[in-house]
């Protein structure tokens, strides 16, 4: 299991034990409910019988039409800012005037154009899967793609668990056109046995396709050491428990050398520079250093930074001049349950531009791109729009309590009750898809929870954005999974919050830096809801927009 996989399962045991303002929502709705006789059921428990244990299917399982036919599933919404469906793992780049994306397909490398980050043309095959003899005869996998001297090149992982020198070696293929791809077998090269481990000294897992594990290339150059370093990911000879690295002054000849003390291997590695700092991004968690030797910073956990969550897949960077834009996927869950396992497949989700903030830790926010393109406004609090009070709250509630609940105070959205600590909650009706983009200043002590997709009258259902100003803590769940982390939030500025909510995609922004993505399956429609614990929270903008006339 894949480190990612292992903290969204950890993640998902805990979602239930936290205390926050939202878990206080759910106790009273839950008292609510009671209160009525109310038997209000949970949406998608009747697609309970769906859920099958994904990990039990092989690979082979995985990769045959049938089956990828049958776990594309989830897939059957368009979105204009999601490219669906995708096969694989991204590998972007920018070149020629245009953006390119390579997505793993069929045992090779698809190749996508795009000249706006949303709207994807596709181009010939730039990598297919080798002769069943060859070192790539069964899977071209994740690799890196780059430019020098006017060539480009792909370096990637050639798979083939038959082959004599093992199932994975690394491999080239350079182009000129940046359409037709030439492979150079000659240069194919495996772990050296010495920092590495080969086959022969790797115990053997029948069918794996991790023996020995020899993968996932980043190429950068190191300026101070004036040659190619060749980021990797491998098992080591040693117990040393860090990234593997190869050196090359031409691109062609690499010699393996030790990894890189203190900097932890990661699957589909991706480093790239901003600013002073180097950021080595792997799935939706980073490091940072000045100097590619290190020493890379971690978090206090001894783990890299997360600035997502475990939906995120293997995002990649490209440069287009201006930008560095992140790309990657989004997973999709067997059977179309939000509570089920992760599957092969995912969509590509909404590119994020990275960048530095002061302090120097990476941010993302969403391209300008993707918000463009919801160009209709369909609700507005400038128009103070009367926010709906939840029958059940009513009913609970003195009147007194639920009428003050919110108002308006000089163009802000106010609650009333919360510095009572008492329950304040409200919700407008909203499309099923569409962008949010909210502002709302709260008191030091105030816990917001934004809830997407909440049905009427049940407050513990949908999807909920918790914003803690009291723990400096923001988490994104659903009633199966929770992913918390903790975030700087300025005391003196309103919060923002800007929201993606597009068929089962949920992806969320926090000031326009923090990221939090969510698979949304089991509530195809529901409420935009505010409920605020501890202190006052003003809401001083409020827009909803809708893409009219997008596909």
């Amino acid at each position: 299991m894949k480190v990612g996989d292992q903290r969204m399962k950890r993640c998902q045991s805990a979602t239930k034990a936290r205390s926050s303002g939202a878990g206080l929502a759910m106790f009273l709705a839950a008292a609510f409910i009671l209160a009525a006789g109310s038997s209000v059921a949970v949406h998608g428990n009747e697609n309970k019988e769906k859920k099958t244990d994904a990990t039990t299917l092989g690979f082979e399982a995985y990769s045959s039409a049938e089956t990828q036919d049958h776990l594309k599933g989830e897939q059957k919404f368009e979105s204009p800012v999601h490219h669906i469906p995708c096969h694989g793992d991204c590998i972007p780049f920018y070149a020629q005037g245009a953006y390119h994306l390579f997505i793993l397909k069929d045992g090779g490398w698809q190749h996508l154009r795009s000249s706006d980050l949303l709207n994807w043309e596709e181009l010939p095959m730039a990598l297919a899967k080798g002769n069943p003899e060859d070192a790539d005869g069964e899977y071209c996998f994740t690799g890196h793609v780059m430019e020098h001297e006017g060539t480009y090149h792909i370096f990637y992982p050639g798979v083939n668990r038959k082959h004599p020198k093992g199932a994975m070696q690394m491999m080239h293929a350079t182009s000129k056109d940046f359409i037709n791809f030439t492979k150079h077998p000659e240069e194919t090269w495996g772990p050296d046995g010495i920092h590495y481990k080969t086959r022969a000294q790797t115990p053997e897992r029948e069918g794996s396709l991790e023996q020995p594990t020899f993968k996932d290339q980043c190429i950068v150059w190191n300026e101070k050491e004036q040659k190619w370093w060749m980021f990797m990911s491998a098992q080591y000879v040693s117990a040393t428990n860090s990234c593997a690295l190869a050196v090359s002054d031409d691109l062609v000849n690499w010699t393996q050398v030790a990894p890189i003390n203190g900097l932890a291997p990661g699957d589909c590695t991706d480093i790239f520079k901003i600013g002073e700092w180097w950021y080595r991004v792997s799935y939706f968690t980073y490091w940072r250093a000045k100097d590619l030797a290190g020493p890379w910073s971690e978090n206090n956990s001894g783990v890299g930074y997360d600035f997502d969550t475990p939906h995120l897949l293997v995002p990649k960077r490209l440069f287009d001049g201006e930008r560095h834009v992140l790309i990657g996927g989004l997973r999709n869950f067997f059977g179309d349950v939000d509570n089920a396992n992760p599957i092969s497949t995912h969509c590509v989700a909404i590119p994020r531009e990275a960048y530095a903030d002061e302090e120097g830790f990476l941010c993302t926010r969403p391209v300008s791109e993707a918000t463009a393109v919801f160009n209709k406004t369909v609700l507005d609090l400038a128009r103070k729009p009367k926010p709906v009070i939840s029958p059940l709250l009513r009913a609970w509630l003195p009147k007194d309590k639920v009428t003050d609940s919110w108002k308006y105070e000089g163009g802000a959205l106010v609650n009333t009750d919360a510095l009572l600590n008492e329950y304040a909650h409200c919700s407008f009706d909203v499309p099923d898809d569409y962008m949010l983009n909210a502002a709302v200043q709260l008191d030091s002590k105030a816990v917001l929870t934004v809830g997407f997709r909440e049905q009427d009258g049940d407050q513990r259902s949908g999807y909920k954005l918790v914003i803690n100003r009291r723990t400096s803590e923001i988490e994104i769940n659903s009633p199966t999974a929770t992913f918390p982390r903790p975030v700087k939030l300025n005391s003196n500025k309103p919060v923002t919050v800007q929201a993606f909510l597009v068929g089962s995609i949920l992806e969320c922004w926090v000031n326009d830096a923090h990221a939090f993505s969510l698979r949304d399956y089991d509530y195809p429609q529901g409420k935009l809801s505010f409920d605020v614990v501890g202190g006052m929270a003003r809401i001083r903008s409020l827009k909803v927009n809708v893409a009219e006339g997008k596909k």
